[in-house]
């Protein structure tokens, strides 16, 4: 079986990109390993999202009961106050949350509509050149396709097997809890806040439903060997605010630990392939954007690809070039928003992120 384009992995940013080939006029193939019934972090749909969204004739994926409006953020970073700031005056309306994968689920299925193929449980073995396409064996068979778009999230494993090599800038990790809610008539705040602590910060946000998503972003090194679930309430403890919105719920009946540092590819495309999304550049939880630049650049990807199809012998080597020029204004920006918060100069989460020679470097 020949497929023109393979995108492995079925996330945002790999279906925004097959549903963009499709459009383009390519046959594509998503191989999804999961049956989008596993455990995925990144509900925050930043504004900017919507307008990808649209563009994508999708935005009825993030509207009520299947998604849940944000009024904007609260945040008490570099000062103990929470202070709120509205998203009111964004030209695409307020912020969303979804429930992941439902999202992710939602939007294969309009994908399939489109005329993309699906295939969900599909697990790529291993990748190889046959003659000047590529063949994906599966445990069922194998693909072969022109081209290959890794959209394989931050484990980048497409990209890691055609030979690139990540890079990482820290070693922060997410320990997350989901709170169903103690009442279900009271949603209570449906902000999302952020709360720096003195190891690290907390994000909250209430789900569609009335459960409360909390994550503790600490440093890897902070954990020290302890349980999750006793890293995160003693997290919790040190944190007034995100405490009392807690309190209002249930405790999570399990933490979840996630890498959520930052890191990029040292090439992010090569002959006959692009990496999109977080198995390019993986960013800060403290970005707020990772849905939204997803799904972005799944528009971006396609039309490289679809330049590259059409004789454009520069497009990918452009990609690459355009995802390192992002890196850098993304590093920046991220160092300029952390050295916001002064209060904990001498804790080592901290100093970490003012002092980069003493950032944890993990292998």
């Amino acid at each position: 079986m020949s497929e023109r384009v393979v995108v492995v992995g079925g996330g945002p940013a790999g279906l925004s990109t097959a549903l963009w080939l499709r459009r383009l006029g390519h046959h594509v193939t998503v191989l999804e390993r999961t049956g989008y019934d596993d455990v995925r972090l990144g509900e925050h749909l930043h504004p900017v999202a919507l307008a990808a969204l649209e563009r994508l004739d999708a935005r009825a994926l993030v509207e009520p009961p299947h998604a849940r409006p944000l009024p904007g953020t609260s945040s008490a970073w570099g000062d103990a106050e929470l202070v709120f700031r509205s998203d009111i005056d964004s030209p695409w309306g307020p912020g969303r949350t979804v429930a992941r994968p439902g999202f992710d689920a939602a939007l294969a299925e309009l994908a399939e509509a489109r005329g993309v193929t699906v295939r969900r449980r599909a697990s790529a073995r291993a990748v190889r050149r046959d003659g000047e396409g590529w063949r994906i064996e599966l445990a069922d068979g194998a693909l072969a396709c022109a081209v290959l778009v890794d959209a394989t999230g931050r484990r980048g494993w497409l990209a890691r097997q055609l030979g690139a090599r990540p890079c990482l800038h820290d070693a922060l990790v997410g320990l997350a809890g989901r709170c169903p809610p103690r009442d279900a008539s009271r949603m209570g705040d449906s902000a999302v806040w952020v709360e720096a602590a003195r190891d690290g910060w907390w994000y909250s946000a209430p789900l569609p439903g009335g459960d409360l998503i909390a994550v503790w972003l600490t440093d890897a090194a902070e954990l020290r060997g302890q349980p999750p679930v006793q890293t995160w309430l003693a997290a919790l403890a040190s944190a007034s605010h995100t405490r009392q919105r807690v309190l209002a719920h249930a405790p999570p009946p399990r933490i979840h630990v996630r890498s959520a540092r930052s890191a990029h590819l040292d090439r992010a495309a090569g002959p006959g392939w692009l990496a999109v999304g977080d198995a390019a550049l993986c960013r800060d939880p403290l970005s707020s954007s990772g849905l939204a630049l997803a799904l972005a650049g799944g528009e971006h990807a396609a039309l490289t690809v679809d330049a590259h199809a059409r004789g454009d012998g520069g497009a990918l080597a452009e990609h690459d070039a355009a995802v390192q020029r992002e890196l850098a204004r993304y590093l920046a920006t991220r160092a300029d928003h952390y050295r916001l918060e002064t209060r904990w100069p001498d804790a080592p989460f901290w100093a970490r992120r003012h002092r980069p020679e003493l950032a944890e470097r993990p292998g």
